[in-house]
């Protein structure tokens, strides 16, 4: 069976395949002279496809890249495994591209910070973490929020144009209700 099974699964809730569809409609939608570029949409298809979140940083990435290699039959020796290596390992920190396609990637994956879905999202991703205490969750998701508030999400010129102030003013107003709550569990 297909690893990317692994997004209809019952531990899932927000990396799924809606978010995968997601970031292929944007492809076409924001960057349509990169639609057809079949490793960018293979790294797109498998850069979420193992994803435990209470695993190590760095794991689901990395595990996600040998799935895809596994899968698709690529070679060490070919070109296809570094720069699909680089698309889907980029989405671990999102951060430093190297090439305008990483660039691309890092957008995609973070479209969904500028969405008017947010809440929602946050809600499934939560679901994503339920093995997590309500405050060990809130910590980490404050961290989270704080590390993305902090500097330039996206990085494209599109994707700064596009999603840049919306997502910051997402980001700030689930970090003052988080703030809230963990200033409740300490008072």
């Amino acid at each position: 069976m297909s690893y990317l099974w692994n997004y209809a699964g019952t531990d899932r809730h927000y990396h799924t395949f809606e978010h995968i569809g997601q970031m292929i409609t944007d492809l076409h939608k924001y960057f349509p002279e990169y639609a057809e570029d079949q490793v960018l949409k293979d790294a797109i298809m498998y850069h979420d496809c193992i994803y435990k979140a209470d695993s190590e940083s760095g794991y689901n990435e990395e595990q996600s890249f040998l799935a895809a290699v596994e899968e698709l039959g690529i070679s060490e020796h070919s070109g296809k495994y570094s720069e699909i290596k680089g698309l889907i390992l980029i989405t671990h920190k999102h951060e430093n591209p190297v090439t305008l396609k990483q660039k691309i990637m890092i957008d995609l994956d973070l479209a969904g910070l500028a969405s008017d879905n947010y809440v929602k999202n946050s809600v499934a991703i939560r679901k994503e973490y339920h093995m997590f205490s309500d405050e060990l969750w809130l910590l980490g998701r404050q961290a989270f929020l704080n590390k993305f508030i902090n500097r330039k999400i996206y990085q494209t010129e599109l994707g700064c144009e596009l999603w840049e102030t919306r997502a910051k003013l997402n980001l700030a107003d689930e970090l003052v209700h988080i703030e809230r709550k963990l200033f409740k569990t300490k008072g």
